[in-house]
C-alpha cells in the first residue's frame, strides 16, 4: 500500500502495487482457511512479491 500511495511513484509501480494488493485481498481468506489450497497460497505469495518489488531499493 505504501508504494501505491507514494506521490512520487510512476504508473508502472502503481500498477504493480495495485495488482499485489488485489491478489492478496481476493485470495488471503481462502489461503488462511484452506491451508492446503496451493493456488490461493500462490496468489498471496505473488501479491507479496509484487508489493515488495514496487517498493524498490
Amino acid at each position: 500500500m505504501e508504494a501505491y500511495t507514494n506521490k512520487f511513484a510512476q504508473p508502472f509501480i502503481d500498477m504493480m502495487a495495485y495488482e499485489g494488493m488485489r491478489l492478496i485481498a481476493v485470495h488471503i481468506e481462502t489461503a488462511v482457511k484452506q491451508g492446503n489450497n496451493v493456488e490461493a497460497r500462490e496468489k498471496v505469495a505473488m501479491g507479496s512479491l509484487l508489493g515488495a518489488s514496487a517498493l524498490g531499493p
